[in-house]
């Protein structure tokens, strides 16, 4: 009779046991027990054929190790590593869920419990998954939690999800509330832009990857994002609240990084002041911020979000495009004007206008956006105070009588007009440089308009600065009147007795002042100034564009200019080579506004002068410093 008919004979040797073993009671696998099972396939690694295709000695399946982890879990949580072996190999099997119904009982989860000792849970008990380092050291000691690594958490989600009946991981069902402290009491100009212009692609995402975006294809969600205001903040409270069944804990820190406040329909968004924290804000804490604000509930949606913050502006349609993610198209509602010439992105400024009450004259709803460089502006204060020119349709004129919070604002043109008409450009032109002869320049404080918001100010600002700029040229350069003056922030003059019939701009912005030199009246001007090679340029009539970048502080000051900007400065690059160019661009910087020692410098052909290193440019903010070594 044939032995390998006795399926019930002992057939196999165990050395450890020194016992014969049947063949249905040995598993081929290298630990010594599975279950009820020995394995021996580290005792005769060279007879597998014999003993799998002869003797039908089965490989481990998962009713295998559902066994063992029952016979493990009968002991105390000693097994720990044991039972973590076991888990790692049923997974390896990639069990359907139904294969693992025999688990739901089986109390084998190793769990830290609040009192900081190690238990064995069942999957229908009551524990958490810290699914991130900062969610663990936060809830350690206040709820039990999966007692895995991270590392062990990313490989065993596929069984953990099976396994349990609601959703356990920190991430998805922590609730977090944040407190702003010591918020800045108007915006942050540059970050507020920098958002607005990510806000069709975040609602590119939030649109994408919501369970039911009826709510948000009205692109009111559209109008939000791109409505939204950043402000400052030194500090922020974060309460982290986790509730599961009988379970609920609270927890109060510091380590907050972002608050966002979508009261009155309107995104205030709260970022901290400090670089570093700033980054950390952008790239883990805002992207998660908005995945609650949308009630997103597919964790890719915070990688794609991350991707937005991280990538350039001229990249992120196509990094979203590469991630499969769906397009929008702009609707009227939500507008955005092209500059005729260079097709900047600006954004509709109407709700920032002065309004019938001066106290009430900046709104939230609507401030201009951009990423890394601003929006199509043209005029600006220093870096940090940086003026925006509005593209949307203003409202009706202002009374001629002016508020008396005015007032101030009045004296500064006064005294703008007054110096402007006291001396020639030429003469302005060729002022004390600020790097040189400190110590005669006059004491007077910097101009500042007290009660203004800091937008309102420096709109004002950019303002009066143009208005220094047009009323030195027009004293100069025949045929130059009001039209030649494009700027959308001419309006704020109008407060001023002699501008009060100043209407405002309303055409495509493509420069502050545009004129045609028919005489070569400004060329030599500037051939006077030294801006201009007398050789070169005698006789020129080209027409200029100017652009006007003012501050209230020095000369070295950093400005800003827009992408457009940018480009058309390149574009029109004058190359000695060509002849006399048919246009030039020019920056005229105004600076120390409002003081008797105000002054004016010319940039002609700035980015033959950023090649010269005369300019340093910032990459990706265009922020321009003049470099006066």
């Amino acid at each position: 009779m044939s032995i390998f008919g006795q399926g019930e004979q002992s057939l196999v040797y165990l050395p450890a046991e020194r016992a014969w073993l049947t063949p249905a009671s040995c598993v081929w696998a290298d630990a010594q027990r599975i279950g009820e099972k020995y394995g021996i396939s580290t005792l005769y690694p060279e007879l597998e054929d014999f003993f799998r295709s002869t003797l039908k000695v089965q490989v481990p399946t998962t009713e295998t190790y559902i066994e063992q982890l029952r016979i493990l879990a009968s002991h105390d949580p000693e097994n720990v590593a044991e039972i973590k072996t076991a888990i790692d190999k049923m997974v390896a099997l990639s069990p359907r869920p139904n294969d693992l119904e025999g688990l739901h009982e089986i109390a084998f989860l190793t769990v830290e419990m609040p009192s900081g000792s190690v238990g064995l849970l069942r999957p229908t008990d009551t524990f958490f998954i810290a699914d991130r380092i900062e969610y663990r050291s936060t809830f350690q000691g206040k709820v039990s939690i999966l007692d895995f690594s991270l590392e062990e958490v990313r490989r065993l989600d596929r069984l953990l999800k099976s396994l349990s009946p609601e959703d356990r991981y920190i991430s998805r069902i922590v609730q977090e509330k944040t407190m702003v402290e010591q918020p800045s009491s108007e915006p942050c100009l540059s970050e507020t832009r920098a958002f607005r212009r990510k806000a069709k692609h975040i609602y590119r995402c939030a649109l994408h990857y919501h369970t039911s975006n009826l709510e948000l294809q009205s692109l009111q969600t559209l109008q939000q994002l791109r409505s939204a205001v950043v402000y400052e903040s030194d500090g922020f409270k974060k309460v982290s609240t986790l509730r599961l069944n009988e379970i609920a804990a609270s927890v109060q820190n510091d380590t907050g990084l972002v608050h966002i406040d979508d009261s009155n329909e309107t995104l205030h968004i709260y970022i901290p002041r400090g670089q570093s924290d700033r980054q950390r804000c952008y790239c883990l804490v805002l992207p998660n911020a908005l995945i609650r604000l949308f009630g997103l509930r597919d964790p890719a949606a915070f990688l794609t979000l991350q991707l937005v913050f991280a990538s350039s502006e001229n990249m992120i349609d196509h990094v979203l495009d590469g991630n499969g993610i769906i397009r929008i198209s702009d609707e009227p509602q939500v507008s955005i004007s092209s500059d005729s010439e260079d097709g900047d992105e600006t954004y509709s400024l109407s709700d920032l206008e002065h309004t019938d009450n001066p106290q009430e004259s900046y709104t939230p709803q609507s401030t201009p956006a951009t990423v890394t460089e601003l929006s199509s502006s043209s005029s600006s204060t220093d870096a940090n105070n940086t003026v925006i020119s509005n593209h949307s349709t203003p409202p009706s004129e202002r009374s001629a009588e002016p508020y008396i919070s005015e007032q101030p604002y009045i004296q500064l043109l006064e005294k703008v007009i007054r110096l402007a008409r006291q001396v020639t450009l030429s003469q302005a032109l060729r002022g004390p440089n600020a790097a040189q002869n400190n110590e005669n320049l006059s004491n007077e404080p910097a101009f500042r308009l007290q009660g203004e918001n800091q937008l309102e100010h420096d709109f004002k600002v950019g303002a009066a600065g143009e208005l220094f700029i047009f009323e030195l040229l027009l004293a100069e350069l025949p045929g130059l009147n009001r039209t030649n003056w494009r700027s959308n922030i001419r309006k704020r003059v109008s407060v001023h007795p002699e501008y009060q019939d100043l209407t405002p701009w309303n055409g495509a912005e493509t420069a502050d002042i545009i004129y045609h030199d028919i005489n070569s009246a400004l060329t030599n001007i500037l051939i006077d100034a030294g801006s201009l090679s007398n050789a070169q340029w005698q006789g020129a009539r080209p027409t200029y564009y100017i652009e006007v970048k003012t501050t209230t502080g020095e000369l070295e000051t950093s400005f800003f200019m827009s992408k457009g900007q940018y480009r058309r400065m390149q574009r029109m690059q004058i190359w000695p080579s060509d002849g006399f160019p048919d246009e030039v661009y020019i920056v005229f910087r105004v600076y120390r506004l409002g003081r008797d020692s105000m002054r004016v410098q010319a940039y002609v052909d700035p980015e033959s002068l950023r090649l010269q290193g005369r300019l340093t440019f910032t990459p990706e903010t265009y922020s321009v410093c003049p470099n006066l070594a």
